[in-house]
């Protein structure tokens, strides 16, 4: 499969489509499909989905400042929760994006509040 192509499982239902996919993306070390996985991690229907695509986006050292804010606004909860996890390496850099996942902090959700 192309990278296109694989970008496109990270969105399967399937489990195991979307976790090969993930990583034959980070064996590949293509950045070609970089585009696509990033429309993954923001607008994906699926929580999971959006969540492998920030990890690949990770994975690739493709992950910026802006899909971190655009995952702390995430309508999921779980998304918020691996946003932060992912943030720290940006977070001491980033002013805005430190305030934005303060906010977090006032979220309900008790995996995201500490």
């Amino acid at each position: 499969m192309s990278d296109h192509d694989l970008a496109k499982q990270l969105a399967s239902g399937n489990t195991w489509h979307r976790d090969t996919a993930a990583r034959l993306l980070f064996e590949r070390q293509d950045d070609s499909a970089l585009r696509s996985i990033g429309g993954i991690a923001r607008r994906s229907r699926s929580a999971l989905s959006r969540m492998h695509g920030l990890y690949v986006l990770a994975w690739l050292d493709a992950l910026f400042a802006v899909d971190l804010f655009v995952a702390a606004d995430d309508r999921n909860p779980r998304v918020w929760e691996h946003a932060l996890k992912l943030s720290e390496r940006h977070s001491a850099s980033d002013k805005v994006l430190q305030r934005n996942l303060i906010s977090l902090v006032n979220d309900t959700d008790q995996r995201t509040v500490h």
